[in-house]
């Protein structure tokens, strides 16, 4: 039977670790004893140790718990998580991705930083054209044709399959 280990139940096995080792922590060398809390640090930087988001025990970093069991705080210096990733229409990378350190990590077919961006092109042909993305006139960006203008006029509709002249010809109106 599994049981879910606890803050208090890391911290335990850490110290047990150590002690079972002759104390790791005071095997350190004489010099590396007083800092052996910049092993809980990157690259023994004067970051903050754990980034704020763990204790440092022996030199290693334990990170906190969320309130919310799904969310996580991990890595070897507590630097990465599951909830800070963009979000879109609400939801962490849109419902179509997993928020891995910080990033959203897309299911195939989602592309953006928050994996909005459905990355089919087929949604931009048109079926009475079969053939080109959005007539060739206008380019498929997240699924949906986004049309081109020039000096005369713009192209329009779904698939930018109709042109509309401007009324002052020598103006563009985007």
């Amino acid at each position: 039977m599994l049981r879910k280990i606890t803050t208090t139940t890391i911290f335990l096995l850490i110290f047990v670790y150590c002690r079972a080792q002759e104390d790791l922590c005071a095997e350190r060398q004489p010099q590396k004893l007083s800092n052996a809390i910049d092993d809980c640090r990157p690259h023994n930087t004067t970051a903050k140790v754990c980034n704020d988001r763990g204790e440092c025990i022996c030199g290693f970093c334990v990170c906190f718990y969320r309130p919310d069991p799904a969310e996580r705080i991990y890595g070897k210096y507590c630097e990465c998580d599951n909830y800070s990733c963009d979000r879109a229409a609400g939801k962490l990378c849109s419902g179509h991705g997993v928020c891995d350190c910080g990033a959203c990590r897309c299911f195939d077919g989602w592309t953006g930083t928050a994996c909005e961006c459905n990355a089919t092109t087929l949604t931009c042909i048109d079926p009475q054209n079969r053939e080109k993305k959005c007539n060739d006139h206008g380019d498929c960006l997240c699924g949906e044709c986004h049309c081109h203008a020039d000096e005369h006029g713009k192209y329009v509709g779904k698939y930018c399959e109709s042109y509309t002249k401007y009324e002052n010809s020598t103006e563009v109106n985007n």
